[in-house]
């Protein structure tokens, strides 16, 4: 007789576990899993649409855990929104500048080859565009510099310093001239 008592709680235990696990996964975990799901197609570059649980609140109308970390997220993705206008204007800012400068400035590879080249440096060195430049010129060292020498110069003072001021050098351009 004591064994069929045990044995009929543990089959009621069992049985109001299970119906407490089936209400837990309907309640939270079928919305986590929807969060997941949104999270991982977000495209924080091009969709901005905030994320709604699918469920209706009860009587009292009170926000829960869940509907904060909704809130979080959302409040989140509307930030990442504002800090990626702000760094796609700054980025254009300094594109302009970059682009319009009147000085020639260029950026390139630690082996000599260019990266960028801005107009103004295209110019000057007798080509028709940054385009061509890059092109044209795959080993500054040799290439650019009259004196390859200088180069190596540059990079040391770059290596020691982290930064170079005042370095002059001459450069041969595009119709073999110097400057």
């Amino acid at each position: 007789k004591a064994f069929a008592i045990l044995l009929g709680n543990a089959i009621k235990t069992f049985l109001v576990s299970g119906f407490m696990l089936l209400i837990f996964q309907y309640w939270v975990t079928s919305h986590l899993y929807s969060l997941s799901t949104w999270l991982k197609n977000l495209d924080i570059g091009r969709s901005f649409d905030k994320f709604h649980l699918n469920r209706s609140i009860g009587k009292s109308k009170k926000e829960d855990e869940l509907d904060e970390v909704v809130i979080a997220i959302n409040e989140m993705q509307s930030n990442l929104k504002n800090y990626l206008a702000d760094l796609i204007e700054s980025e254009e800012n300094y594109r302009s500048i970059f682009e319009n400068s009147v000085e020639g400035v260029f950026q390139s590879t630690p082996e000599g080859k260019f990266i960028v080249v801005n107009p103004a440096f295209a110019k000057n060195i007798g080509y028709e565009s940054p385009k061509e430049v890059i092109d044209q010129i795959t080993d500054i060292q040799t290439q650019l510099y009259v004196n390859p020498e200088d180069r190596i110069k540059y990079r040391q003072r770059l290596q020691e310093f982290g930064q170079v001021k005042d370095f002059e050098y001459k450069v041969r351009c595009k119709d073999g001239s110097q400057i």
